[in-house]
């Protein structure tokens, strides 16, 4: 059976229907604009983050980088103190070899290689 609903009723019931249906399309709009917003403002975070990554490990990098410079450097110092060191001592060594040797010296360091090499002159 059909009940019968006034007309002004059923435009009252109408009413109230669209009414609580804009309330609910608003809420969910609103819900939708907000999940849009933390959506945003998280991928945000998530950049920020990963440029603090990024510039904390480029201070790492230079930091490690500085330091291999400096002992590096300091390697090479101590390479040019040796090489410096070497070319000293050979040139003392040159210059005593240079030097004309006395007789006695001489003689016997001839004797020594006759000894050591019978067959040459």
């Amino acid at each position: 059976m059909k009940s019968r609903v006034p007309k002004n009723l059923g435009f009252v019931y109408d009413l109230e229907n669209n009414k609580n249906m804009n309330k609910d399309q608003s809420r969910l709009s609103l819900m939708l604009e907000q999940a849009e917003e933390d959506t945003w403002q998280a991928s945000k975070r998530k950049e920020e983050d990963k440029q603090v990554r990024r510039k904390e490990v480029s201070q790492k990098l230079r930091a490690v980088f500085v330091k291999d410079k400096k002992n590096e450097s300091r390697e090479q110092e101590k390479k040019r103190m040796e090489q410096a060191s070497a070319r000293a001592v050979l040139s003392t060594l040159l210059k005593e070899y240079r030097k004309p040797m006395d007789s006695a010296f001489e003689k016997k360091h001839e004797e020594l290689i006759k000894k050591a090499f019978p067959n040459q002159n």
